[in-house]
């Protein structure tokens, strides 16, 4: 078995994306590429990722599941991002052979995992657009001082993200005019509440793109997604928020 990626700080990046959501990550490998879908243990949000085959300069794979702590491989996982990375799965242990201004390698625990992966999520969620994730984390950052709730809103040609409290507030709208709001399929009067903090910690891990396409309805799961190339996906469900 051979899994080589040319882009170790990018396959760190992603791995913490993951590690937003669970502390265990269990690696579904076969034929068509890695994949990961699991709930954190609130069952309050989910994390689905694909990393195709065709994402890798070598994938030579027998299916397999490899189940890991995430802070393992992020402790050991620092590297340039102009190194390649060969992943070695075995009996006891994963192992990562790094190539760059110098070889080294190193393995952490591997084991069986207790859980279940998480059954897919199939719902349809009729408001859509993508935005970038800079004006998320404003809002984030920003609102957390306000309030853990985050409203999502739309009007008509835009869209309002919101954080109040009985005192604060802060709010930014999302409009096509100032290339805030791109390729929106909304309908007006549309509004649900999630958990800001949950979020924050999500977007703040999505360093490794610039935007994110976000689908949501009233009393809906928020979805939210990103593209790592044609084929893979990162892909968070956040579950709607009941307000008082």
């Amino acid at each position: 078995m051979k899994i080589v990626f040319d882009d170790v700080k990018l396959f760190r990046d992603i791995i913490n994306a993951v590690g937003v959501v669970v502390e265990e990550a269990t690696l579904k490998v076969d034929n068509d590429g890695i994949k990961l879908r699991a709930l954190d243990l609130a069952e309050v949000s989910m994390v689905d990722l694909f990393l195709p085959k065709s994402l890798f300069t070598e994938y030579d794979v027998e299916p397999t599941e490899v189940t890991f702590r995430v802070s393992d491989a992020l402790k050991l996982l620092k590297a340039s991002s102009n190194e390649t990375m060969t992943i070695i799965p075995e009996e006891n242990q994963l192992k990562f052979r790094i190539i760059g201004e110098f070889t080294r390698e190193f393995g952490i625990p591997r084991f069986t995992s207790a859980t279940r992966e998480a059954p897919p999520l199939n719902i349809t969620l009729n408001n859509i657009f993508t935005t970038s994730v800079k004006v998320l984390k404003y809002i984030l950052n920003n609102g957390r001082y306000v309030s853990d709730t985050l409203r999502i809103e739309t009007a008509t040609n835009k869209v309002i993200l919101l954080a109040q409290s009985d005192v604060s507030s802060i709010k930014v709208e999302l409009t096509a005019e100032d290339g805030t709001l791109i390729e929106p399929k909304i309908s007006p009067d549309v509004r649900q509440s999630y958990d800001l903090l949950r979020l924050q910690k999500i977007v703040g891990a999505l360093t490794f793109v610039d935007l994110v396409k976000i689908s949501f309805d009233t009393d809906m799961p928020l979805k939210m997604g990103v593209n790592l190339n044609s084929e893979g996906f990162l892909t968070y469900y956040v579950a709607p928020k009941l307000e008082e």
